[in-house]
């Protein structure tokens, strides 16, 4: 119906100002509509650029802080990949200890039984002396 209409419309606008009057105020009309569309165009698209700036600029942020963060890491693992070195190297394995302080534990369980047995040899000694006189 509305099709209707607006034709029944154009039909009264082109006997009124005849088809050179009607295809100007179209063309007036279109120029309007077109500039209209450019000026939305234009804001658009520095909404767009602005922001297409802001998310650089985080996406730079991030990868400083990335990177930053990287070269922390790096530095963590190079220095546990030293430490870790220096234990295969030098490091004693538990076996290679049990080893190497065996002996030293029987000495100690030798010297701990001399030593228990100290006191008794002192009263001993005591006693000879109480004995002497």
């Amino acid at each position: 119906m509305e099709g209707m209409t607006v034709a029944s419309g154009v039909d009264k606008l082109i006997t009124t100002l005849g088809i050179s009057g009607t295809l100007i105020i179209m063309g007036v009309i279109a120029y309007f509509v077109i500039r209209e569309v450019k000026k939305s165009n234009e804001l658009t698209q520095q909404a767009v650029d602005s922001l297409k700036k802001t998310t650089e600029k985080k996406i730079d942020d991030l990868k400083a802080h990335s990177d930053a963060k990287d070269k922390e890491l790096i530095a963590r693992l190079e220095k546990a990949e030293k430490d870790i070195k220096f234990l295969e190297k030098d490091s004693v394995t538990k076996e290679m200890l049990y080893r190497e302080t065996e002996g030293w534990r029987s000495e100690m369980q030798l010297v701990r039984a001399e030593i228990s047995k100290l006191p008794f040899e002192i009263l001993k000694l005591t006693e000879g002396r109480k004995n002497e006189k």
